[in-house]
């Protein structure tokens, strides 16, 4: 009996610990400024199940990530935020490497909201 109890330990704790898992690398860089890194983007894995931040040269690493299909979010401010699909494989890395666009506003219509004229009395 102590036999079966030390097997079955010792199995629960091989399937445990031996998760497939990999790791997720990527830049985050401007597509306008030619490839400029973005230092500090926010970074989520799986609706903020993980998150970081890119480094000064726009780098950015998730490790022990399970084996399967994650969903990354990128934000940073000024910039149109992405979510890009990963799937990530045993043993490997998966690379994302990404130019995030600047926010335009239309301000065409801006000089004619500001030249109205105010009613006479």
């Amino acid at each position: 009996m102590k036999n079966i109890l030390v097997i079955a330990v010792l199995l629960i704790t091989f399937s445990v610990s031996g998760q497939a898992t990999g790791s997720i690398k990527g830049q985050v860089t401007e597509m306008e400024a030619e490839g400029q890194a973005i230092p500090f983007a926010y970074i989520a894995l799986d609706n903020e199940e993980s998150i970081t931040h890119t480094n000064f040269h726009g780098n950015f690493e998730f490790q022990d990530v399970s084996a399967g299909e994650h969903l990354i979010e990128i934000h940073y401010a000024g910039y149109v935020s992405q979510k890009i699909k990963v799937i990530v494989t045993e043993n490997k890395e998966a690379m994302v490497n990404t130019h995030l666009e600047l926010i335009t506003i239309d301000t065409s219509d801006l000089g004619s909201a500001l030249n109205t004229e105010t009613p006479k009395e």
